[in-house]
């Protein structure tokens, strides 16, 4: 007597890991929607300073510097889904100005991150002015330039991948919306736009948690 085989369906955890990235990196977003966001640009540096020495401030810069790698790990994963697609082309151009960006951005993070904030207790101590015109003089390095592009091109990566997930087929319009605006939004607020801070932070949250679930619905194959 013979059976018939019947079909199990499998799982890709590779893409489970992606999806679990995307969600890992929500998380660590959610700080910004309650941190203070002081304007960062080189006229404000005592403000910025000021604002930077917080707890608040503290805990969701770091945390979402940190957030860049699972993010970076979660693209791969969605690049993989779209790859399949006629999509996939769009989808290698947003994958890999994603990733370049985010490489030219990270050296410049840490000022935000450890410099600032050491800053702002200083000042507030009564070293104003030899602490100010240190920072201005760091502003003024040749060496901002490539970070400075490095955050553009994370948030045009992430509007192009966005396009990808779109004309894919194989994910929610819903989501490639949500990457869209998130992106769109990125954009004025790494340019100091303080007002879009925390609806940026929050549209991200919703994009990274849309690419989870769908990334985590991929990941079953028959």
């Amino acid at each position: 007597m013979t059976t018939t085989p019947t079909l199990k369906s499998n799982v890709d955890n590779r893409l489970r890991a992606g999806a679990i990235a995307f969600g890992l990196a929500a998380l660590m977003e959610v700080p910004a929607l309650f941190s203070v966001h002081p304007p960062t640009d080189p006229a404000h540096n005592r403000e910025f300073a000021l604002g930077a020495n917080t707890a608040s401030f503290r805990l969701a810069t770091s945390l979402g510097v940190y957030a860049l790698t699972p993010i970076i790990l979660g693209m791969f994963a969605l690049y993989a889904i779209i790859a399949a697609t006629r999509a996939r082309r769009l989808a290698l151009v947003g994958l890999v100005l994603t990733v370049v960006g985010a490489g030219c951005l990270l050296p410049g993070t840490g000022y935000a991150t450890f410099v600032m904030p050491a800053a702002g207790i200083l000042i507030s101590e009564g070293h104003d002015q030899d602490v100010l015109l240190l920072l201005d003089q760091i502003f003024a390095e040749p060496g901002w330039l490539p970070v400075f592009l490095g955050g553009l091109l994370y948030n045009i990566g992430l509007l192009i991948m966005s396009i990808a997930v779109w004309r894919s087929g194989k994910l929610s319009r819903w989501t490639a919306g949500l990457l869209a605006a998130a992106a769109l939004v990125g954009v004025p607020t790494f340019l100091d736009v303080v007002a879009l801070a925390r609806v940026g932070s929050g549209l991200f949250i919703a994009a990274f948690v849309a690419l989870a679930v769908d990334v985590w619905r991929n990941a079953r194959v028959l």
